[in-house]
C-alpha cells in the first residue's frame, strides 16, 4: 500500500464483484482506488461536495509542482436512506500547477463549473471564497445539472459530447502543460451491489488521450 491508500487489483475486485485479474485487465493504466476511511455525517451528495472542495483545498495548499489525482474511494453511508439526488454524476478536470482556467475556456468553447486560477481566491461548490490563493490551476465541467439518471455512461456520454471529446492535440496541451486531465465520478452504492459502468469506447478514448476515469463511491 502507498502512501495514498493504493491497495491495487484485489481492492478493486472487492468493490466491483470482478476478480483481481479481471480488474486488473479492466483497469490497467488509468485506474487507482483509495481508501479513505470517513466518519462524517450528512448525506452523500453533501459529502461529495465536502470531497471537491477537498480537492480544491489542496489546490489552493499545495507547494509542490504536480497534478492532482482523483482516485476510486469509498464511503460508508450512516444516514437515512432518503432519495434525493441522482446516484452518479460525472467532472471533467484539467488540473495543474500551470493551468490557466481562461485558455481552457476559450479552448472548449463554453463556460467551467469550476475553475481555479493559481495565485487568486477562488469559490467553492458552496460558493464560500477561499481564504488562500490558489497553487494550482483547475478547470471543471459537470454532468449533474445537466443529466438525470443512475447510471454514469448518460453522464460520460453528455461530457464527452458537450466537449466534442476527443480532440486532436488534446493529449498534446495537456502534456505540455504538466497537467492532469480526468473524469471524476460520484458513485453512490448503498446496496453495495451496483457496478460502476464505464463505456469501452471512452476508457479506450482517455487512455488515448492520457487521461483517468476515476470512481469516487459511497456506500
Amino acid at each position: 500500500m502507498d502512501r495514498w491508500g493504493w491497495e491495487g487489483p484485489q481492492r478493486l475486485a472487492d468493490i466491483s464483484g470482478l476478480t483481481a485479474s479481471q480488474s486488473q485487465r479492466r483497469n490497467r493504466g488509468f485506474t487507482r482506488i483509495l481508501r479513505r476511511p470517513s466518519m462524517r455525517t450528512g448525506t452523500a451528495s453533501s459529502r461529495w461536495q465536502e470531497t471537491f472542495s477537498s480537492i480544491m483545498m489542496a489546490a489552493s495548499n499545495s507547494t509542490a509542482k504536480s497534478s492532482m489525482t482523483i482516485s476510486m474511494t469509498t464511503h460508508p453511508d450512516q444516514t437515512p436512506k432518503v432519495r434525493a439526488h441522482a446516484l452518479a454524476h460525472a467532472t471533467f478536470i484539467i488540473s495543474g500547477d500551470v493551468v490557466v482556467p481562461d485558455f481552457w475556456t476559450e479552448y472548449f468553447g463554453i463556460p467551467p463549473d469550476s475553475t481555479i486560477t493559481k495565485g487568486k481566491p477562488f469559490l467553492y461548490p458552496s460558493g464560500k471564497l477561499s481564504t488562500r490563493p490558489g497553487k494550482l490551476g483547475l478547470w471543471a465541467v459537470k454532468s449533474e445539472s445537466a443529466v438525470c439518471s443512475d447510471h454514469l455512461t448518460p453522464h460520460l456520454r453528455y461530457l464527452t459530447d458537450r466537449l466534442l471529446l476527443p480532440r486532436a492535440g488534446l493529449r498534446d496541451l495537456v502534456c505540455h502543460d504538466e497537467a492532469k486531465m480526468s473524469f471524476w465520478c460520484y458513485w453512490q452504492n448503498e446496496t453495495g451491489d451496483r457496478v460502476p459502468d464505464v463505456p469501452d469506447d471512452i476508457r479506450a478514448m482517455m487512455e488515448e488521450m492520457g487521461g483517468t476515469i476515476e470512481i469516487d463511491e459511497y456506500r
